[in-house]
């Protein structure tokens, strides 16, 4: 994928292009009624790369065209949240839906460096083209898919948002039977 550098259009080619080399993305049938989704998202693979350092990076999202809540947000209540003794307050405030339609919400994502597969503080030689297993756990969220959504599962490198971008390019092999995703439903 060639380098873009306006995040909104990389991502909805990561989620809905239909030929990007650069990811895997797993969709659910159609929803028939909602599913709300609570807590840590967990992912597990098997992975291989050409390179001994890299990232990979997974994201779950909701597909499917509809006003969702924006980023934007009105004060409804000025000052009207304590934040304890001597802490001050701050504002009450809502989210408002969006001005059109949307094609997808990114509900949670998450990464790892494949050198720490085994531990935050702990950096594993990761031998080129060999396989190894990975679980990380997503940001946990408090989220309703809706009925007549699908669920989406992006597997892919370098979160360009997120994850700080390596020089050299990385390639990753899935063994896509090994793929789990562990969900808290309500």
């Amino acid at each position: 994928m060639k380098e873009v550098k306006n995040y909104e259009e990389w991502r909805d080619r990561l989620v809905l292009g239909e030929r990007e080399k650069h990811r895997v993305i797993y969709k659910s049938e159609v929803l028939e009624e909602d599913v709300p989704i609570s807590g840590c998202v967990k992912i597990e693979f098997s992975a291989s790369s050409n390179g001994d350092r890299g990232i990979l990076s997974a994201m779950l999202v909701e597909i499917g065209e509809r006003r969702r809540l924006s980023v934007k947000q009105v004060v409804t209540g000025e000052g009207k949240i304590s934040l304890g003794r001597d802490a001050g307050t701050m504002d009450e405030v809502d989210f408002i839906l969006e001005e059109s339609p949307s094609k997808y919400r990114v509900i949670t994502r998450g990464h790892i460096n494949i050198q720490n597969r085994r531990s935050n503080y702990y950096k594993s030689r990761v031998i080129p083209k060999s396989f190894h297993r990975y679980s990380f756990g997503m940001v946990p969220t408090q989220y309703t898919v809706k009925k007549g959504s699908r669920l989406g599962l992006v597997i892919y490198g370098s979160d360009v948002e997120i994850t700080q971008r390596p020089f050299h390019k990385t390639v990753y092999f899935l063994d896509e039977d090994s793929v789990r995703l562990h969900l808290k439903m309500k």
